[in-house]
């Protein structure tokens, strides 16, 4: 029976983040109810889920998303729960873990400078037309397309790419060997202040909902991720600390 009913935490838990429409919040809101009933094994779910929110927000959402990741996550370990978590042996870790987001998001948000950012695209050849085609395809262009599109070899692209992704201008995702090219957050920004009011609603975290048995079996992938703290920034930004 408790087997049953950690499988139908983490069932909670994983749908809570896949599929609300605030998910950070709800997540915390978990969190301090299993803090309350002394249910700590339970945060070990959250945890992960909480990180896979924000490399989420990272890859796919906006200045304004991490913000309020921001915000929620301060309000949690602020409040009365969140040190109640601190002084616990068992959820220490968590606490600092989930407090060292903040610096995490103000390493993210503050890494926009619009005039240096213009003055490095309009720097590199096609790098304007590089960045008005991924506004055009906001769902993401495969690397042989945009070779073709741009009129350059896909050796001179992929050394473009290279130095847009330094920039967090692009982020890169490989599926079954083919690489797709997306706006990473930084180039989210930069195609906000040249297209303003077209990019209103640029990613809509509603999440398609999964079966419970997928959900259940994520529960396993995830339980083999180590709860340890998490390095410093370097965990998430390894060009910008280096």
């Amino acid at each position: 029976m408790p087997e049953q009913k950690e499988i139908s935490d983490s069932v909670i838990i994983f749908e809570t983040a896949l599929n609300s429409r605030e998910p950070v919040k709800e997540l915390l809101k978990m969190a301090a109810d299993y803090i309350r009933k002394d249910e700590l094994e339970n945060l070990n779910d959250i945890d992960v889920m909480l990180i896979d929110r924000f490399i989420e927000f990272l890859r796919q959402g906006t200045g304004d998303d991490l913000n309020d990741f921001q915000a929620a996550i301060l309000s949690f370990t602020d409040n009365e729960m969140g040190q109640q978590l601190k002084l616990n042996e068992a959820g220490k870790r968590f606490f600092h873990r989930w407090d060292h987001f903040h610096d995490l998001c103000d390493a993210a948000i503050e890494n926009y400078d619009p005039q240096q950012t213009k003055r490095f695209i309009e720097s590199k050849k096609r790098g304007k037309e590089l960045m008005q085609l991924l506004f055009e395809n906001p769902e993401g262009i495969r690397h042989n397309d945009l070779s073709s599109k741009l009129g350059i070899s896909p050796q001179n692209l992929s050394k473009l790419i290279r130095e847009f992704q330094e920039h967090q201008l692009i982020s890169r995702e490989r599926n079954n060997k083919v690489s797709t090219i997306k706006p990473g957050i930084t180039g989210r920004a930069y195609l906000r202040e040249i297209h303003p009011g077209k990019n209103e609603d640029p990613h809509d975290y509603q999440f398609t909902p999964e079966p419970l048995s997928f959900v259940a079996e994520k529960n396993r992938i995830y339980k083999t991720i180590n709860p340890k703290d998490l390095p410093p920034r370097s965990y998430f930004f390894p060009r910008l600390c280096a």
